[in-house]
C-alpha cells in the first residue's frame, strides 16, 4: 500500500468495509483493501516494520503503533492521551482534527490516519 499513489490513507480498524461504503456518500468509490495482517500489531509489522516513509505523517489511535520504531516516519503522532472512557476508544473527531494540523503544518506530506 505505501507504493501506491495516494495523498490520504483512512485505516478503519475493526470497520467493516461494506458498512462504512453504505454510510457515505463520496465523489469517488473508496477503495477496499485487503489488510496484510489479521490483527493490528500484525497489519503495521507487515507494512511498515523495517521500512523508512519520511514523506508520510501517521496519526493513530491504535496503541500497538508505539511498538514502531521511532524513524519509522516523518512523523507519528500518537493519540492514546485522548482516550474516551465514554465510547472506549479515541474519538474519530480527534484523528480528523489532528490530520487538519498535519495537513497544515506538512501540506507536501502523505497522511495516514489509523481511526479505531
Amino acid at each position: 500500500m505505501m507504493d501506491e499513489d495516494w495523498d490520504n490513507l483512512l485505516i478503519l480498524d475493526a470497520c467493516r468495509y461494506d458498512y462504512f461504503a453504505n454510510q457515505h456518500n463520496f465523489d469517488t468509490t473508496p477503495s477496499r483493501v485487503i489488510s496484510p495482517g489479521k490483527m493490528s500489531w500484525e497489519f503495521m509489522q507487515e507494512a511498515f516494520q523495517g521500512e523508512q516513509f519520511h514523506d508520510t505523517i501517521y496519526i493513530t489511535s491504535n496503541p500497538f503503533a508505539t511498538r514502531l520504531p521511532e524513524d519509522t516516519f516523518f512523523e507519528t503522532r500518537y493519540l492514546i492521551d485522548e482516550w474516551d472512557d465514554k465510547i472506549g476508544t479515541i474519538h474519530p473527531d480527534d484523528v480528523a482534527k489532528a490530520a487538519k494540523e498535519a495537513n497544515l503544518k506538512h501540506p507536501n506530506k502523505r497522511l495516514i490516519l489509523h481511526f479505531m
